[in-house]
């Protein structure tokens, strides 16, 4: 389902970007200086951008994403969780220096689904690449994702719980298990 899901943001965002339908949104932006060569714990977006780190603030619904990339160029940030909850997609677009961490922290809509369930995450283009990046899905009790194994397992558990409980009141009440002792004396 988070496959489906991650698809159909994609084409969402893409058919989003075709049409030119940007919203320019209040965002703070900070450059810091990194190493070049130290890219080993970010996550590759393209051959040259890197994703150092993200979160969300779940109270105010901002979201902060840091990217490094390597050479310069221009990154839009697209709010994924508009996508759920339809209309206009907030963007921001930033350039990033060669060889700096730069942080964008920006509004993002957290969509709540059915029974509490919330999400709420950015999508980043680049050039070459659209990436997704789910910030938060938060479940009410139980988290997920389940399988239909998991399905099978809490049926087959109901039932044999079930099946013993019936079968015990069946031999109580036959071999009248359930009369009270007979006092002799």
């Amino acid at each position: 389902m988070t496959r489906i899901f991650s698809v159909l943001l994609t084409a969402l965002v893409v058919v989003s970007l075709a049409t030119g339908g940007a919203v320019a949104q209040e965002s703070n932006t900070t450059n810091a200086s990194a190493p070049a060569a130290d890219t080993g714990d970010y996550e590759q977006i393209d051959n040259a951008t890197y994703l150092v780190g993200s979160s969300v603030d779940l109270d105010t619904e901002t979201a902060s994403i840091t990217l490094y990339s390597e050479i310069p160029q221009e990154v839009t940030i697209s709010d994924a969780g508009a996508f759920v909850e339809g209309g206009e997609v907030p963007q921001r677009t930033v350039y990033l220096k060669p060889g700096e961490k730069t942080t964008v922290e920006m509004p993002i809509t957290v969509a709540d689904q059915q029974l509490g369930q919330q999400y709420a995450g950015v999508s980043i283009t680049t050039a070459k690449t659209l990436y997704a990046e789910p910030l938060e899905t938060s479940s009410p009790l139980i988290g997920g994702p389940w399988t239909y194994q998991d399905v099978q397992l809490v049926a087959v558990t109901v039932a044999a719980t079930t099946s013993t409980i019936v079968i015990v009141m069946l031999l109580r009440s036959r071999f009248d298990l359930d009369a009270e002792p007979e006092r002799i004396a």
